[in-house]
């Protein structure tokens, strides 16, 4: 991954040259962490129209696989918890309390 970060840019928009570009992958190239713990403004390369469109079509359409996922697994945990519940519900028709001073069971 390579990352484009101006260093002498005063904010999006201004003419940047050729010399004002440091390039950071991931590496562990320390030219961003420099620059981060400086003074110095860090810019983050502008973004194109495609690459904003790019991912906000894949935000969209994991949103559209991630909602029925959610609802099913919605449904099927309350069925669950239903099915809990009546089984606990017999268990304690079943149970019988007992003293404990009683030593044996009959």
């Amino acid at each position: 991954m390579l990352v484009a970060f101006c260093r002498t840019c005063d904010g999006v928009g201004s003419a940047m040259a050729d010399g004002d570009w440091t390039l950071d992958s991931a590496s562990g190239d320390d030219a961003l962490g420099a620059s981060l713990g400086g003074n110095d403004d860090v810019v983050a390369a502008p973004q194109g129209i495609t690459s904003r469109l790019g991912d906000s079509f894949g935000a969209l359409v994991a949103g559209i696989i991630l909602i029925p996922l959610a609802c099913a697994g919605l449904f099927w945990n309350e069925g669950h918890a239903v099915k809990v519940a009546r089984a606990l519900d017999e268990v304690g028709r079943l149970v019988h309390s007992v003293s404990s001073d009683r030593l044996h069971p009959p």
